[in-house]
């Protein structure tokens, strides 16, 4: 961003959040960039002679690089930090090389888009190398998992009790039913107490009279 400018209310929000500043001054970059292009466009329309229109011209290039250096300098050191970051090698910064040149508004050193765009390919491949990396050992790691957990439950399973209270069955439904068993599937060995009673009656002796 520019010093001229005042800050937005929005802007001093998320600019403690690096990646959304840097995102926040690209775009503010650029709509000043379009701004500087309508303006000189203006100009040059009204300019009579060639002499005035390559002072225009000049003056439009310096002020160009006023606005876009500071952020194509952040820019560059961001992606020489990420290129780092994956071990990718990057080019040294010197006057003879030819990745690298310095801003002319002295804002710093700036990778020349050749060496931007080779930068950003070798990152990507970087990028997708790791997460395939990743998935492949996220992939075993899981199915290893879940084969210990079969193990695991197959041997640990217990049956569970039915919640069907005591003297009751469930039937066909699924419904808890108090089991009533029938008289005829009584159990032979009980005898009904009518039974039990003349039988005891008729093994029951009478008691004669005394003889003096």
């Amino acid at each position: 961003m520019t010093e001229n400018k005042k800050p937005s209310l929005w802007y001093k929000l998320f600019s403690k959040v690096p990646a959304i500043k840097n995102r926040l001054d690209n775009r503010t970059v650029r709509l000043e960039l379009k701004s500087l292009d309508e303006k000189y466009r203006a100009l040059d329309a009204k300019a009579t002679d060639a002499n005035e229109k390559g002072q225009l011209e000049a003056g439009w290039l310096f002020e160009r690089d006023v606005i876009q250096d500071p952020i194509e300098s952040e820019n560059s050191d961001r992606l020489v930090a990420q290129a780092r970051k994956y071990h990718i090698l990057v080019p040294r910064i010197s006057a003879e090389s030819e990745d690298w040149y310095r801003s002319q508004t002295m804002s710093g050193w700036i990778l020349r888009k050749e060496a931007e765009a080779r930068l950003r390919r070798e990152i990507r491949d970087q990028k997708r190398m790791s997460y395939d990396e990743f998935r492949k050992w996220a992939t075993v790691i899981f199915g290893f998992l879940a084969f210990i957990l079969a193990f695991v439950s197959l041997f640990t399973k217990t049956k569970q009790p039915d919640p069907c209270p005591y003297n009751y069955y469930r039937n066909d439904a699924g419904a808890c039913v108090f089991a009533l068993a029938p008289k005829s599937q009584a159990a032979p060995s009980e005898t009904p107490l009518s039974e039990k009673r003349s039988d005891k009656a008729t093994r029951r002796k009478p008691v004669g009279k005394l003889k003096n």
